[in-house]
């Protein structure tokens, strides 16, 4: 299966000479997953912020495509171009089966709308309680908002931590019976006390 992380952030995880950049605990995350995806047979890829890297470098048998730098364009007219048509164009260089994507934001909104025009599978995931609840989401504008909210109502599956966060994005968010799965993390070894 071909398999799409979108997560502007992970370069600096998967590529050390890019790591003086910020690393998040999503980024992370992500980038684990489609290291472990990789070594199970699936072609995986991603899609991250423009760092000045070359498109379609490879990492760790992932294949990364740069999406726009951060800082690029005109405020209000970037989230079109670069932002919009960036975005659009690093998703259709992937040509994924699947795009996953976590953490609220304009992202969710726009990968979904690329997968519901070209025919993908879209999977989100709950990166934490703020993301599912709409009085305490940490997205800035309104138009990000609404965006999100459109990308949640369209996934194919939403993952999430808890069934706290199943609750609370299934009320917030009108999805009662639509959040398609629950991961519930757990330690992965034991803690022995001395």
């Amino acid at each position: 299966m071909k398999i799409c992380f979108v997560g502007l952030d992970n370069l600096p995880v998967l590529a050390p000479q890019y790591r003086q950049h910020s690393i998040g605990g999503e980024s992370v995350q992500q980038t684990l997953l489609g290291l472990a995806l990789a070594r199970r047979g699936h072609n995986v890829s991603m899609v991250v912020a423009d760092y000045g890297q070359m498109d379609g470098a490879e990492w760790g048998a992932i294949r990364v495509f740069k999406a726009y730098r951060p800082d690029a364009g005109v405020p209000v007219l970037r989230f079109v171009h670069p932002r919009w048509t960036g975005m659009w164009s690093a998703l259709a260089r992937a040509d994924a089966d699947l795009y996953y994507t976590s953490c609220a934001g304009m992202h969710v909104g726009l990968v979904a709308l690329f997968c519901r025009r070209f025919g993908k599978r879209f999977v989100f995931r709950a990166a934490s309680d703020t993301d599912c609840d709409r009085s305490r989401l940490l997205v800035r504008f309104a138009r990000d908002r609404w965006l999100y909210g459109y990308g949640l109502r369209r996934a194919d599956a939403i993952l999430v931590q808890s069934g706290s966060q199943a609750e609370t994005l299934s009320r917030s968010y009108g999805l009662v019976g639509r959040v398609a799965g629950m991961l519930v993390e757990k330690p992965t070894h034991q803690t022995i006390a001395a």
